[in-house]
């Protein structure tokens, strides 16, 4: 009987550390995508009247002033900031589960250990499901109304 309760724990604490791994690879991605696209729009921006300030050339403005919109176009169809703040949360949350889970706090305190790792598992389900709502809210275009 131990020999299954540390078969289940084990697949549990996997189950959930490979959830909490990738969320917070896709939330070093986010973070990683926004301050990148905030910094190139920080630059191209200053770039401009530098540009205009310091040559006749009427190319290199508009090419920055293009980028400029092109990058804003990018930041607005990948959500890289709002994709870092709920991919952060959820990992965290996750991270908050799973040691609940092992050290046996509330809820994860019963003494049946098969019920601890099923409500674990709804439990991590459970954010998953939030996210992904989340997730769709962001997707929805503007002005559609739920049904």
């Amino acid at each position: 009987m131990c020999r299954t309760r540390t078969k289940g724990f084990a697949m549990v604490q996997s189950a959930i550390e490979k959830s909490q791994t990738w969320y917070a690879t896709q939330a070093w991605r986010a973070k990683l995508g926004y301050w990148s696209s905030e910094t190139l729009l920080v630059v191209l921006g200053a770039a401009i009247p530098v540009s205009i300030a310091i040559t006749n050339n009427q190319v290199l403005p508009a090419v920055l002033g293009g980028a400029v919109v092109v990058v804003t176009g990018l930041r607005r169809i990948y959500s890289w900031q709002e994709n870092w703040a709920r991919f952060s949360g959820v990992s965290a949350l996750l991270e908050t589960e799973g040691a609940k889970f092992k050290y046996r706090r509330e809820p994860y305190n019963n003494t049946d250990h098969g019920e601890n790792e099923a409500l674990l598992a709804m439990k991590v389900r459970e954010l998953e499901e939030a996210e992904t709502q989340g997730w769709l809210v962001l997707r929805k275009p503007s002005g559609i109304d739920s049904q």
